[in-house]
């Protein structure tokens, strides 16, 4: 194992936050930088202690809070087969303390390491805060199921006794389903450590679930099918199935070679008990790739496939694309039925998953057709026969099968009118409050003394929570993409998604409006646009100004006022598209024609 008190130049990148030429700079540039004290030439090695000097003494040691330092302290001696050691640390700090039976007397060090952090932070908030990291290192490449995503998969499911996930990853899906009222969840991972890992953060939760280690996916199964009240999973995408020899899990159709989501559908519904839900996110290629045509014709003829549901793109990685949510039964008895199609492709908000609107949009249409089997088509929904599905190419893709029906000429004229008159209110409206604006004395700005969210973090002014479904008054910063300034969560825009950082204000202390304008202003805006990614030590380094409370109120406001103005820019500008779609397809369709 490495020398803990030894880093390389990676590690002083990742320390400082910069990149590695930049160390490499440093290295020329400053003659008291340390001098490497062991590695090779071409990698070497310095003294851990030296370096954090250094950097102190010249200003480019990032401010940190204790977990950030603490995984730092651990990079040596935290692994992927570590890990699961490390949260069992916690957990058992969290019921009193480790037991000598309980820890691998090897990793003792560990534990006095972790300790004194677990007091002074609680032993189920550093968890929460070692969490991502400790995923990036047992799991790097494990699926990713955003929190807003799993809700819903999880309330279309129900609350049912028990739900199990056979691909459960980090655990999402089923603390999903428990928040949905399930009674107890199983897991199935074959990651041993990832396994691990989920296993701790359950038992963070409640103890009401189990994960266990599952046998490699493409060995066959002999034993009786399963007995889930439901089935929920995001399993792992293009993988290679390796269907051998009999098994009772393909009984619609061996699958393919290429269709390795089909293999895990029918593995899903092998592991439900009969008329069970069984909900999958899955790569909309499936519903059309021809090498599963037949697979899913038999799906259809035997009643096993309820709905489909086409999500818009950034619901979950790959963010390019749109994924599509399959909801399939175990048929009590083989008869074809009409199958639900629904098309929330457009539940988009400024280029960001509108999740509410997408509830709405499904959970009504999901549960009166599960109900009735059947249900009035709109726009977006619509239930098609299985005979009608069951042609050469037998193609489940949701907008093929959702009806949108052209507007007449009146409507359309009605709709331009609309369009006009709102962007001539809001510019009304825009321009009053401007006026409401003055220029501020000379020189008042440099008055004002500037705190790091670390620093805000650390006086109890606010808490930063990681990849958690984001609360009205919390400020959301997304971790990916070309918009990354800070969001407040309002009663109106609670569905914002895409959050990798949720800042949470204390009442009284901190307006929320104050705090994300100014957190997305000029002296942090490079901070923000730096990288591929967001990282939490490029959080706590945004700058903020200590100003009384009114006075951030009132500074709250104009920001709320400019935030308003865009988002109805934005609505005005949705309108429009929706326009031209419509006379669009008026003109292709024959219901309007030119002059």
């Amino acid at each position: 194992m490495p020398d803990a008190t030894m880093i390389t130049a990676a590690d002083i990148a990742r320390l400082a936050n910069v990149t590695r030429a930049t160390v490499s700079h440093w290295r020329k540039r400053h003659a008291d930088f340390p001098e490497p004290a062991g590695g090779t030439a071409a990698s070497p090695a310095y003294e851990r202690e030296q370096v954090l000097s250094w950097l102190r003494g010249h200003r480019r040691l990032p401010e940190q809070s204790r977990a950030d330092t603490l995984w730092a302290e651990l990079r040596h001696t935290v692994d992927a087969s570590t890990v699961p050691t490390l949260a069992a640390i916690l957990l058992h700090l969290e019921n009193g303390g480790p037991r000598a039976s309980d820890v691998d007397l090897t990793w003792t060090a560990l534990a006095a390491e972790v300790a004194p952090v677990a007091a002074a932070r609680g032993a189920r908030r550093l968890f929460d805060e070692l969490h991502d990291r400790m995923l990036a290192t047992v799991a790097p490449r494990a699926p990713h199921t955003p929190p807003e995503l799993a809700a819903l998969m999880a309330a279309i499911a129900g609350p049912r006794p028990t739900v199990l996930d056979p691909a459960c990853g980090s655990g999402n899906l089923l603390l999903a389903a428990l928040a949905a009222g399930a009674g107890r969840v199983h897991g199935h991972e074959r990651d041993p450590g990832l396994a691990a890992l989920s296993g701790v953060r359950l038992a963070f939760d409640g103890g009401r679930g189990e994960i266990t280690v599952d046998r490699p996916f493409g060995e066959p199964r002999t034993e009786a099918r399963g007995r889930a009240s439901a089935v929920v999973c995001h399993p792992p995408f293009k993988e290679r199935a390796t269907a051998t020899g009999p098994d009772p899990r393909w009984t619609y159709g061996r699958p393919p070679r290429n269709e390795s989501e089909l293999a895990w559908l029918q593995h899903c519904l092998w592991l439900a008990e009969p008329g069970a839900p069984v909900v999958l996110l899955l790569p909309p290629a499936v519903a059309s790739r021809p090498s599963g045509r037949a697979i899913r014709a038999e799906l259809l003829r035997r009643g096993a496939l309820r709905a489909v549901v086409a999500l818009p793109p950034g619901a979950a990685p790959p963010a390019h694309l749109g994924l599509h949510l399959w909801i399939l039964t175990a048929p009590t008895v083989d008869l074809p039925q009409g199958t639900l199609f629904v098309d929330g492709s457009a539940c988009t908000d400024a280029r960001e998953v509108a999740w509410r609107r997408l509830s709405e949009l499904v959970l009504p249409a999901w549960r009166e057709f599960a109900d009735s089997g059947e249900i009035p088509p709109t726009g977006t929904r619509r239930v098609v026969p299985a005979e009608t599905l069951l042609d050469d190419a037998v193609d489940l893709t949701p907008s093929l099968h959702v009806a949108h029906q052209p507007l007449g000429a009146e409507v359309v004229a009605s709709m331009a009118d609309g369009l006009t008159d709102a962007l001539e209110q809001r510019l009304r409206v825009f321009r009053k409050d401007l006026g409401r604006l003055s220029f501020a004395e000379s020189g008042a700005r440099a008055r004002w003394e500037l705190h790091t969210v670390a620093d805000l973090e650390r006086g109890g002014e606010l808490v930063i929570l990681r990849a958690e479904v984001p609360q009205v008054g919390d400020i959301v910063l997304r971790g990916v993409g070309d918009r990354r300034e800070p969001t407040v969560i309002t009663e109106a825009n609670a569905e914002a998604a895409g959050s990798r950082f949720v800042l949470r204000p204390a009442p009284g202390r901190l307006d929320p409006s104050f705090l994300a304008g100014f957190l997305g202003g000029p002296a942090n805006k490079a901070l923000l646009d730096r990288g591929p990614g967001l990282t939490g030590e490029v959080v706590r380094r945004l700058t903020v100004p200590v100003i009384a409370l009114p006075e951030q109120r009132a500074l709250g406001r104009a920001f709320a006022m400019l935030r308003d103005f865009e988002e109805s820019a934005e609505r005005v500008t949705e309108l429009g598209r929706t326009l031209r779609r419509t006379v669009e397809d008026g003109l292709a369709t024959g219901v309007l024609e030119p002059g």
